[in-house]
C-alpha cells in the first residue's frame, strides 16, 4: 500500500470522530487505519465501510468491527433497517406451535 493511499484510510478514519467514545490518540488511530486497510480492498471499499459505520453504529465500532464491516460490505450485503427483522437478517416463524427462524426478505442467501 502506499502512502497515499495510507493517507487517503486515514483520512477516512478521522470520519469515525462523530462517533461517540472517540479519542484523539494516535495509537487507537492507528489500529483502527490498519484494520480498516487490511479488510479492505481499495479506497473505495474503505470509504464505503466507513459509510456504513457512520449510518448504523453510535460507538466508535473496535478493529474487529470493522474487519467484521469489511466482509459484509464486500460481500455486497446492503442491509437498511428492516420492519421486519430490526436489522437481524431473520425473523420468528411459529409453524404447528414451534418456534423456527427464517431467513429475511432483506438477508438473501449467499450463492453458492
Amino acid at each position: 500500500m502506499t502512502q497515499t493511499e495510507i493517507a487517503a484510510i486515514g483520512k477516512q478514519v478521522t470520519r469515525l470522530a462523530c462517533l461517540h467514545y472517540w479519542r484523539d490518540d494516535p495509537a487507537i488511530a492507528r489500529e483502527l487505519r490498519d484494520a480498516l486497510a487490511r479488510s479492505t480492498h481499495s479506497i473505495e471499499h474503505a470509504r464505503r465501510v466507513v459509510d456504513r459505520i457512520v449510518e448504523t453504529q453510535t460507538d466508535v465500532p473496535t478493529p474487529a468491527e470493522i474487519r467484521r464491516m469489511a466482509s459484509e460490505v464486500s460481500a455486497g450485503v446492503r442491509r437498511r433497517y428492516c420492519d421486519a427483522c430490526a436489522r437481524t437478517g431473520w425473523v420468528s416463524r411459529v409453524i404447528h406451535g414451534y418456534d423456527y427462524a427464517e431467513r429475511c426478505a432483506c438477508n438473501p442467501a449467499e450463492a453458492a
